[in-house]
């Protein structure tokens, strides 16, 4: 019995880590961070690891927050990724999104 959980754990934990977002069509994504005020948000911030932020507007409750999210292909990015940012961003989650909430994203720090 016990041999069965194992390859049973076994099989899960790989398909978990196999998953990409051609296969499963979700992207894996990480929030660092929840804010009204985007504008007190500094490029310095986010330039740890040479990734693109992204915004995500969020309106809870009659109130507007801006999500700062970095998007990844695979939920082993995604882990390696959380990993990195709970170091700077305690609070840091993950989140999984389709591509239609992907392409209502921006950039952060974009100029006009």
């Amino acid at each position: 019995m016990r041999t069965l959980f194992f390859i049973f754990g076994m099989l899960f934990s790989v398909s978990a880590f196999t998953q990409e977002t051609a296969k499963t069509g979700l992207h894996y994504c990480i929030q660092v961070v929840s804010t009204e005020n985007p504008e007190q948000l500094q490029p310095l911030m986010f330039m740890m690891r040479e990734e693109n932020a992204h915004i995500e507007k969020a309106e809870v409750k009659g109130r507007m927050y801006y999500r700062v999210i970095f998007i990844y292909k695979s939920v082993k990015e995604q882990d390696e990724a959380l990993i990195f940012w709970k170091k700077t961003w305690s609070d840091a989650i993950r989140l999984t999104r389709t591509k239609e909430q992907v392409q209502k994203m921006y950039p952060l720090f974009t100029y006009d």
